[in-house]
């Protein structure tokens, strides 16, 4: 399975193929945004899940301490 980084990566670039799209009229901007939408979320669950996971490392880290 890919890295996170790898998957919020691909994920951008899909997110910039749509706002191409949409630049250049190929997709109109409700279509756009209900293409993104998804894109957003996903991007936000990996984003807060790796936040989350370097929360809970510093806490175990200071736990040590």
């Amino acid at each position: 399975m890919r890295n996170r980084s790898e998957k919020l990566k691909e994920l951008h670039r899909r997110q910039l193929c749509f706002y191409e799209a949409y630049l250049s009229g190929e997709i109109n901007k409700e279509t756009y945004l209900l293409s993104i939408y998804p894109l957003d979320c996903e991007i936000d669950r990996l984003e807060l899940s790796y936040l989350y996971g370097r929360m809970n490392r510093l806490h175990k880290l200071k736990k040590r301490i």
